[in-house]
C-alpha cells in the first residue's frame, strides 16, 4: 500500500471564502495546497502518475466532507489514466468540513479552477472525468446540465437521482457509472436508473456495486471502483 501511495501523484486543492458580508456569496481567490499521496511518507511530488495517459480526473466530495478523506480511494483508477485533483467544496461547516452549497456558478469556479491546475501540471485540455460522491454527484450533474464544465465520463456514487440522458449527451458525456454500496439506501434506485439510462443510444452506462457497505465511497469492491474510473475515461 505504501509503495502505491508513494508513486501516486495527486493535487489536493483547498479553497477558502471570505465572510458572506464581505463577498456577497461570491467565491474568492483560491488558496491552493499542493500535496500528493507521497506526503504520507514525507515526500512531495507534482506530476501525475500515468506515463501513457493524461486525462484530468476530479473528485467531488459529499456534504460535510473533506476532499482528503475520499481522494485516496480514487487514486488507483486515476493513476491509470492521468491527473487527479480533489478540491474542497465552497461552504465551511462546523467542525472543519465543507459542503457545496446550491450556487452552480460558485461550484463551477471551484471545479474549473481545479481542472485548470491539473492541466497546468500535465493533464490534457480534453474533457475530464468527474467522480462524485453524494452531494458531489449532484454537483457534477448540475455542471453538465448548465454547460459550466465539460466531462467525458461521470462516476456518480451514493446519490439517488434521475439524470436525463438527453442532457448528459448534449453536455458531451459519453460514459456514465452509477454506483452505491449494498447497504446504501440509494443502491436499488441507482441500479434501476443505470438500466434506464443504458437504453439511450448516445450513452454507455454501467452500474457499480461497491460491496457490503453503506453510504460511503469507501468501497469493499476496490477493484470495481478503480475499473469504473478507468472505463469512464475511455482510454
Amino acid at each position: 500500500m505504501l509503495n502505491e501511495l508513494a508513486t501516486a501523484a495527486v493535487l489536493s486543492l483547498g479553497f477558502t471564502t471570505h465572510a458572506a458580508a464581505e463577498v456577497d456569496h461570491h467565491v474568492q481567490s483560491a488558496r491552493i495546497v499542493e500535496t500528493t499521496a507521497a506526503t504520507m511518507d514525507g515526500a512531495a511530488r507534482g506530476h501525475h502518475a500515468s506515463e501513457t495517459h493524461d486525462v484530468p480526473v476530479i473528485y467531488l466530495h459529499g456534504a460535510h466532507g473533506l476532499a482528503e478523506k475520499g481522494c485516496p480511494w480514487m487514486r488507483p483508477g486515476a493513476n491509470e489514466v492521468g491527473v487527479l485533483v480533489c478540491p474542497e467544496a465552497i461552504r465551511p461547516d462546523v467542525g472543519g468540513t465543507w459542503s457545496w452549497g446550491g450556487d452552480v456558478r460558485e461550484q463551477a469556479v471551484v471545479v474549473n479552477g481545479a481542472l485548470s491546475t491539473a492541466r497546468a501540471r500535465g493533464a490534457s485540455s480534453d474533457s475530464a472525468v468527474a467522480v462524485g460522491f453524494s452531494q458531489g454527484s449532484y454537483v457534477a450533474l448540475d455542471l453538465v446540465k448548465t454547460h459550466r464544465a465539460s466531462f467525458r465520463g461521470l462516476v456518480l456514487l451514493g446519490a439517488e437521482m434521475h439524470p436525463s440522458a438527453e442532457r448528459l449527451c448534449d453536455g458531451g458525456v459519453k460514459r456514465v457509472v452509477l454506483g452505491a454500496g449494498q447497504l446504501d439506501g440509494a443502491h436499488a434506485s441507482m441500479k434501476e436508473e443505470a438500466e434506464v439510462l443504458g437504453r439511450a443510444s448516445c450513452l454507455e452506462v454501467r452500474f457499480l456495486d461497491l460491496g457490503r457497505v453503506g453510504h460511503t465511497y469507501a468501497a469493499e469492491n476496490t477493484d470495481g471502483l478503480r475499473d469504473a474510473i478507468v472505463w469512464a475515461a475511455g482510454v
